[in-house]
């Protein structure tokens, strides 16, 4: 018996009708990505975005000294990206080899290995165990599966650095959908991510990857909301609220806007009242350059992953110029990204005084000697969603009623089921099954 239940898909409603005229609403990366693959299908379709650019979150800004992503600073490679990358003349960029260096903070000090022998051995012998236990959420597996060390000490801080949340807060199924699909085949995980990935190649067109880890574009991320647009401009429509239109039961209308939003469309019924209470995290980036002689303990690498137990207000901290070219222009410079999650008052915090926090945590961090040459701050107000169980529950009850009574209106965005880049270009691509030709 299935033991979690697992929504296939993540375009909320009904599956690709290519016999209809189509409307996107937003254009943030999901819509870009939408469009796109509706354009290679060579359907008929308009893409409407209230401001006055695209992209949405994702972007990247030129400073003196190096280049700035907004919001994610790459995409784990998969072959969708990497055709779309083809596709559009775009360069793909491999992280550098002092990339290859990934952290946790154990003791004030980074560290590959966050555990003790001991603690090891502790986590190995979970996870070769079976458990029956039914899990709700993602704290229930990391203390089933890891025991709590490696749940306080790798599992939170992992998921706090993609999806913003605490593992107590975290849907295990929305948040380790595949650690689910496991579990579903075994409750022996070592058995049961075999037999999933078996599963994925029997059902796939399956080839080995040609790459792997965090890719990029020359140009930063930017370069790929740039390419996009480019590619489909004529199908876009800026400076257009495309909620204001007459809505079209003979139009296929997919909203990719925030859920706060996305509801405005539904009025005041059960979905809009469902939508509207979709918990968002505040979120801000931080990104600094500084003289590499100014940083008393840096190491080489992609970056650091900081535990709550440590006591800091940053979530984490990127290595930008480890990573990719040009982050920082000058070999002599650092770039660093922290990333925090502001909780309850702190939302109300000026931009200097997040910067003073962020600051001085990177002083207690790295030994942070001097004041930043340059810094930029980024901050996203009801930013990311929150992926509670309340909300993987709900993807079930909206794709359902969106079938019955909203046949012609879909849901795809960051809060329907894949938070990442990836992710989002795989769903997109398999909603259409793009075979189209068009250049």
């Amino acid at each position: 018996m299935t033991k979690y239940r697992i929504l296939p898909h993540s375009v909320l409603g009904t599956a690709y009708r290519p016999d209809r005229p189509y409307r996107i609403v937003g254009g943030g990366i999901a819509g870009l990505l939408l469009g796109y693959y509706l354009k290679r299908a060579r359907a008929d379709y308009r893409l409407y975005e209230l401001t006055d650019r695209v992209g949405g979150l994702l972007g990247s800004v030129e400073r003196k000294y190096g280049i700035v992503e907004t919001a994610a600073n790459g995409y784990l490679w998969c072959p969708e990206l990497q055709a779309i990358g083809d596709h559009l003349g775009l360069e793909t960029l491999a992280p550098l080899p002092a990339a290859k260096g990934r952290y946790f903070l154990r003791n004030n000090k980074m560290t590959r290995l966050p555990l003790s022998p001991w603690q090891l051995g502790g986590l190995l012998g979970r996870v070769v165990l079976p458990h029956g236990r039914r899990l709700r959420t993602a704290e229930d597996f990391g203390q089933v599966y890891l025991g709590d060390a490696a749940t306080r000490a790798i599992l939170e801080p992992g998921l706090g650095g993609i999806f913003g949340g605490r593992p107590e807060e975290l849907s295990f199924v929305g948040a380790l959908k595949p650690l689910a699909h496991a579990l579903n085949h075994s409750s022996h995980l070592p058995t049961g991510l075999y037999s999933y990935r078996q599963q994925l190649k029997r059902e796939s067109d399956y080839a080995a990857p040609t790459a792997s880890g965090t890719h990029g574009f020359a140009g930063g991320m930017q370069a790929l909301v740039d390419a996009l647009y480019h590619y489909q401009k004529d199908h876009i429509e800026l400076g257009t609220d495309g909620l204001a239109l007459p809505k079209d039961k003979h139009t296929q209308t997919i909203l990719t806007l925030p859920a706060y939003r996305a509801a405005d469309y539904f009025g005041e019924g059960h979905l809009a009242h469902e939508l509207r209470s979709v918990r968002y995290l505040d979120m801000v980036s931080t990104t600094i350059w500084v003289h590499r002689d100014e940083v008393g303990r840096f190491r080489e690498g992609f970056g650091v992953l900081i535990p709550r137990q440590a006591g800091y207000k940053i979530l984490g901290v990127l290595f930008n110029s480890c990573i990719f070219p040009n982050r920082a222009y000058d070999a002599e410079h650092l770039s660093l990204t922290a990333i925090t999650r502001l909780h309850g008052d702190e939302a109300a915090l000026p931009p200097e005084a997040i910067q003073t926090l962020v600051v001085s945590d990177l002083q207690r961090l790295l030994d942070l000697r001097a004041a930043p040459l340059d810094t930029y701050q980024r901050r996203w107000a009801r930013g990311i969603p929150l992926y509670t169980p309340e909300l993987a529950e709900q993807w079930w009850e909206w794709d359902e009623l969106l079938r019955t009574e909203y046949p012609h209106v879909n849901l795809f965005g960051n809060y329907t089921g894949e938070i990442s880049i990836r992710r989002m270009a795989q769903v997109a691509a398999g909603h259409f099954h793009s075979t189209g030709s068009e250049t």
